[in-house]
């Protein structure tokens, strides 16, 4: 009997591309982000006996591994929790253009707009610092929250041309940051969680029940190259 576990190649998504890792030596993009997703998908397939994973279990995976990388700069970052919410709602962005992608691939108006989003997910870090200034002078945050000194450079090149590639870092500095940063987002954490458990129905749609096989469709939309 023929597999059913799920290659490579039928993963490839119509709008970005083949599945990927997410990279040790550089912050990820949006895209960065959307191709980890597909590589869980990808990896977690022959683990649910073939079944199509839950969205829900992809985006923990894809959140631990931002962590690891964000974990490598001297920067505060925000919760867990506020983390997978970032990737929900980008990957229900993105859910929203697979659905109407059979019906719409071929007129112009669609194509404008997959152009412009995967133009985006190319460009756009995945920011999940806390410090959100645009200019580093003016910086209104506060204390607790700054970017070291030392960081600005390399923040500056992630969130523009992304040349810059994590090396050794201050990782004491890190650590520190990252308490402070999570004794001041507990109760907020706390009360969230105690929401979700109160209200089982009111966690994360797992989009990837919604989403249309467009692997077998013609393809007029060349894939999104974002390395």
């Amino acid at each position: 009997m023929t597999s059913k576990i799920s290659t490579r190649n039928k993963l490839k998504c119509p709008i970005f591309g083949s599945p990927e890792d997410i990279s040790q030596i550089n912050h990820p993009t949006y895209g960065d982000m959307m191709f980890c997703c597909f590589y869980e998908r990808l990896n977690l397939a022959p683990k649910t006996w073939n079944k199509k994973p839950g969205f829900s279990r992809i985006a923990e995976n894809v959140t631990t591994k931002i962590e690891s990388v964000w974990a490598k700069a001297s920067t505060a970052i925000v919760t867990h929790s506020r983390m997978l919410q970032m990737i929900h709602t980008y990957h229900g962005k993105y859910t929203n253009f697979k659905k109407s992608y059979k019906r719409d691939n071929t007129k112009k108006a669609f194509q404008t707009k997959i152009k412009a989003f995967g133009q985006e997910a190319c460009t756009k870090l995945f920011d999940i610092q806390v410090f959100k200034c645009i200019t580093f002078e003016y910086c209104t945050c506060e204390r607790t929250k700054n970017l070291p000194r030392n960081e600005h450079n390399f923040l500056k090149s992630q969130r523009t041309t992304g040349l810059l590639y994590i090396g050794q870092l201050n990782t004491n500095k890190t650590k520190r940051l990252q308490n402070i940063t999570d004794n001041t987002d507990r109760k907020a954490h706390n009360s969230y969680l105690n929401h979700t458990q109160a209200t089982p129905n009111a966690g994360y749609v797992d989009y990837e029940d919604e989403e249309m096989d467009c692997s077998s469709q013609t393809i007029d939309i060349e894939p999104f190259n974002l390395h």
